[in-house]
């Protein structure tokens, strides 16, 4: 499934990144461009343990910050309350969400 893919049948791409959006940008990797033209939303930075926030929602460690691409979230989609969303469908269970406890 490629990014054109997804943005054609109106799926958003969230990307997390344990790199800084500076390093991301000015890199020389293949395919790099293309990854941030399909982008909705970039989290970037290394997830720290000893940083985490509950606060800070889906974003995990305070270190992290939040780049928005396009107008399809704002900060407020990324600061509610943590859920989870089981599915149970064909035989399979699909798993949406960061659980914080299981």
């Amino acid at each position: 499934m490629s990014l054109q893919w997804c943005k054609q049948n109106n799926l958003s791409v969230i990307l997390f990144s344990g790199y800084a959006f500076s390093e991301i940008k000015y890199s020389e990797l293949d395919g790099v461009l293309e990854l941030l033209e399909h982008t909705d939303v970039l989290i970037d930075g290394e997830y720290i343990d000893e940083l985490y926030d509950e606060s800070l929602g889906i974003v995990g460690s305070s270190n992290q910050q939040i780049y928005f691409f396009t107008n399809l979230y704002s900060l407020k989609d990324f600061k509610n309350e943590i859920s989870v969303d089981f599915i149970v469908k064909n035989n399979r269970i699909l798993i949406n969400g960061w659980p914080i406890k299981i």
